[in-house]
């Protein structure tokens, strides 16, 4: 079974992330993408699964990147990115702790999705 629907992919990737099989989160969020780039909620998720599980900062910032190009107004992003910039410039180490985002977003199942 392979749904064509991102929000499909993105719940399973929340689901994945929940239980600790990050590998698997890795592949459903990554096939999010694949169906449609456009959207932010998979480049958010893929950012707290590479920042929190993974220690992943440089993919984290880029997917957290991508996902300011696609919503800038989410300043808790803008703010782990800053975070991530000042850890990797060895400014900050203190900060990139403090913004740790926890928790991945759901998408909508409203058709706008690519559905």
């Amino acid at each position: 079974m392979k749904p064509r629907c991102p929000s499909f992919w993105i719940t399973l990737g929340i689901l994945y992330f929940n239980i600790g099989q990050n590998n698997d989160s890795l592949d459903a969020l990554t096939r999010a993408v694949e169906l449609n780039a456009h959207i932010w909620e998979p480049w958010y998720n893929l950012g707290v699964l590479y920042d929190s599980c993974n220690g992943q900062h440089s993919d984290a910032a880029d997917a957290f990147y991508k996902c300011l190009q696609r919503k800038p107004e989410l300043s808790n992003v803008r703010a782990r990115l800053e975070a991530q910039q000042s850890y990797a410039e060895g400014l900050n180490e203190e900060l990139l702790g403090g913004s740790l985002i926890h928790e991945m977003v759901n998408s909508p199942l409203d058709g706008k999705h690519g559905w």
